[in-house]
């Protein structure tokens, strides 16, 4: 659509030309009407002047009148019936010798145009008689003769019916009328031409040999044709306007109802070839791309007729799509090798961790000293429990995250069995946390180490000589932040003991901790003691990923 835009211009402009060039069309007939009156009135005053000139050989009388003079003048009008209305034969100082109607009245030419005439050798031309009674409109006119040589110059003239000058239906064209105009400004109609269809203005006629719209006197809006016909006369063609607007307007339209059908048409030819073409072939290669899943064999064009430029981005989709499969099947064989070489060096750590959990765990029973024996049995607690969760990373295949509960039930229970006890004998565990909670590998180290102090602190004082308790380790998360509380109902803590600071290193070590995590180490009240450090859990985790499980290799 966006290309037919210009297509659109250039048919609004072809018929906007078309319109006006009814209008230049209508004005070119109403030119040639106008030369072909023309022409036809000059070929009357041709005529006119070749008979006048033939009235040379008359011996006219020197003075007064001669009867001889006056027969031969009729004689003249009744050859031309219908055609003039008098003739009259008069000296060059305009007095009459002699007149074909005696008793009518002699109507000349003014001076002007007489003296004129008589230098061009051209008749000259009166103001028309406008029609009164029974008489038609008359034209005067004069012209003066070739004299032979001694005999005095005279001017042959009369009254011509204007009814007789153009025959009625010569060149006649349907809806187009003319005048003949004076220079007083009447009119008198040629050709069937109405009075009340003349132009109302006739200075709005100029400039002449012009083609103007003007009003006419019955206020209809006409196109006049003008040309100069002798000294004061004109010839006046016209045609009624709105006809002619009319037909520019059909043909306006006509126009723009053509190329806008052609257009439209030339848009479905467009519009469904590039469906069939472009659009489904383009829909079929995107729900082949949609149905594709990493691992497939891409599912090429079923029919092979598809636009070349389509086949060639299926082909690179194609080329793309194996080379993504290669790509991946490379990358999950170095996530293997990095998993593997992962496991080994915590497998590694934990082993080294654990000779020197072993290396601790001998020196402190060759120490006699109990409580310098009990400061190494928990440094070998704290690094078995690190030798731990570094067991659990390799064995569960998980190296970013963990999940918290079975790690926690795991480590509580070595806690306990450093101790010398059991879970569910003397002393009960329980641990409360969701099953789908993980939190990230460093967080769980220092969680680790949170709990071992905590966890052994409960076991050793919480409980002496033989009382029976419950130490329950509880993970609750509440938004982005987890809540870790170490709870025993045992003999608790002296009120003076509340805060860690100044105390033993236990629980300085829980202080820190605490603060490794983000929180803050809080006691709170209850029956024995509990710990409780909320902190902000620093991501999610990642899920387990076996090793074996790849993506089938595309063929």
């Amino acid at each position: 659509m966006a290309a037919g835009v210009p297509v659109l211009v250039i048919a609004a402009t072809n018929a906007m030309q078309g319109r006006e060039a009814t209008f230049e069309e209508a004005s070119r007939r109403l030119a040639t009407q106008r030369e072909l009156v023309l022409v036809q009135a000059a070929a009357k005053v041709d005529g006119m002047t070749a008979m006048l000139q033939s009235l040379s050989r008359i011996d006219l009388p020197r003075a007064g009148s001669s009867e001889d003079c006056a027969s031969e003048l009729r004689r003249v009008l009744d050859l031309y019936p219908g055609r003039y209305a008098n003739l009259w034969i008069s000296d060059g100082q305009h007095d009459r010798i002699c007149s074909a109607i005696p008793e009518a009245s002699t109507a000349m030419p003014p001076r002007d145009r007489i003296s004129a005439a008589l230098l061009n050798g051209l008749p000259a031309f009166g103001d028309i008689i406008p029609a009164d009674g029974g008489q038609h409109a008359r034209l005067p006119f004069a012209l003066a003769l070739s004299r032979p040589s001694g005999q005095p110059r005279v001017l042959v003239g009369g009254t011509l019916l204007l009814s007789s000058f153009l025959r009625p239906g010569l060149y006649p064209v349907p809806g187009q009328f003319s005048w003949l105009v004076d220079g007083q400004g009447e009119v008198v109609p040629l050709q069937g031409g109405e009075a009340n269809l003349a132009p109302r203005n006739l200075s709005a006629l100029n400039p002449p040999d012009s083609v103007v719209q003007a009003t006419a006197r019955s206020g209809a809006e006409m196109s006049y044709a003008v040309a100069p016909f002798g000294p004061g006369l004109r010839i006046v063609v016209g045609q009624a306007y709105e006809p002619v607007r009319a037909t520019a307007w059909s043909t306006l339209l006509q126009r723009l109802a053509e190329l806008s059908a052609f257009l439209l048409a030339c848009l479905v030819a467009i519009v469904v070839g590039a469906d069939l073409g472009l659009v489904r072939p383009l829909h079929s290669l995107t729900e082949r791309v949609k149905r594709w899943r990493p691992g497939m064999v891409f599912e090429r064009a079923p029919t092979g007729i598809e636009p070349r430029e389509v086949i060639e981005l299926e082909q690179a989709f194609d080329d793309a799509t194996r080379a993504l499969a290669a790509r991946e099947t490379d990358l999950v064989d170095a996530l293997d090798q990095r998993d593997a070489l992962m496991a080994e060096i915590h497998h590694r750590v934990k082993n080294n961790l654990q000779i020197v959990s072993s290396l601790l765990n001998l020196q402190a029973n060759r120490i006699r000293d109990s409580k310098v024996q009990a400061e190494f049995r928990a440094a070998r607690d704290r690094v078995r429990a690190i030798a731990t969760l570094h067991r659990y990373l390799y064995t569960q295949q998980s190296f970013e995250a963990i999940a918290l509960r079975p790690f926690l039930e795991e480590l509580a229970t070595q806690q306990f069995a450093s101790q010398g006890e059991a879970a569910g004998e003397r002393l009960r565990l329980r641990i409360e946390a969701e099953g789908d909670l993980r939190i990230s590998t460093d967080q769980a180290v220092t969680v680790a180490l949170f709990v071992t102090e905590a966890v052994s602190n409960a076991v050793a004082h919480a409980f002496p000589g033989e009382a029976t308790g419950t130490i329950t380790v509880r993970v609750t998360q509440e938004g982005s932040d987890v809540i870790l509380d170490v709870q025993d109902d045992g003999i608790g803590l002296p009120v003076s003991e509340a805060a860690p600071r100044g105390l033993g290193l236990g629980l300085q070590l829980l202080d820190g901790f605490a603060r490794q995590l983000g929180g803050r180490l809080l006691r709170e009240s209850g029956p024995g003691t509990c710990w409780r450090v909320r902190f902000p859990l620093r991501e999610r985790a990642a899920p387990v990923r076996n090793p074996g499980d790849r993506p089938r290799r595309a063929a």
